[in-house]
């Protein structure tokens, strides 16, 4: 079980939540992440918090909402 980020990440370490709505779905995709490189309404650039490189490109445009954790 575990208790959650400790004082040192919380001080020294960014986690985002970034949920990315896509047209025509009801739920969106929710990433947990590090460090963001690049995000607009067609590209998401970035790090996981497990600490994969992810990059999410549409040619769709998507709305997105950006929440800072700690």
């Amino acid at each position: 079980m575990s208790k959650g980020p400790n004082l040192f990440q919380r001080i020294f370490e960014d986690l985002y939540v970034v949920e990315i709505y896509v047209k025509g779905t009801k739920t969106p995709k929710t990433f947990y992440m590090k460090y963001i490189k690049r995000i607009d309404n067609n590209t998401l650039r970035g790090k996981l918090q497990d600490g994969h490189e992810i990059v999410y490109c549409t040619d769709e445009p998507f709305d997105y909402y950006i929440k800072k954790i700690y």
